[in-house]
């Protein structure tokens, strides 16, 4: 008989967060800023679906062109900080349509080589945005080890 397996949904949060956005918590980047965050890949992670970080653009930073470069690092423990990376910095972001909106910025095609108990440093750097984006977190979608 055989199953179905269903992917499995987690949020991973923000290390410091400074700044509220109604009842949310948050982690405020300037137009001209940058943060580094720290994740952890949850168990029992077989295959990833989607890996999207959220956050909710400020009507400054709302426009065409935005320039955000992403830099990525994952280990496991026992390993070089650094045993894996890869970055985006070459795509410009439409963010038109978002002005008080969150917006979804899908890293699932370039994080192909985590898995489970990775941490995952990420930092974001944005190139004179015009406005501020508060970053939440993690949309992590993925389907689990069979067992």
């Amino acid at each position: 008989m055989s199953h179905i397996i269903l992917p499995r949904h987690e949020f991973l949060q923000c290390t410091n967060y400074d700044s509220n956005l109604g009842n949310y918590r948050a982690k405020d980047i300037v137009a001209t800023g940058g943060q580094r965050f720290t994740f952890q890949i949850p168990y029992p992670l077989k295959a990833i679906k989607s890996i999207k970080l959220l956050g909710n653009v400020s009507a400054g930073a709302a426009g065409v062109d935005r320039d955000i470069d992403f830099y990525f690092s994952w280990h496991q423990p026992g390993q070089a900080y650094d045993a894996g990376n890869t970055s985006n910095t070459t795509t410009l972001y439409n963010l038109s349509a978002y002005a008080n909106k969150t917006y979804s910025f899908n890293f699932t095609s370039i994080l192909t080589g985590l898995v489970s108990h990775d941490l995952l440093g990420l930092f974001v750097d944005h190139i004179a945005i015009g406005g501020a984006i508060r970053y939440f977190g993690i949309e992590l979608i993925y389907y689990p080890i069979e067992g």
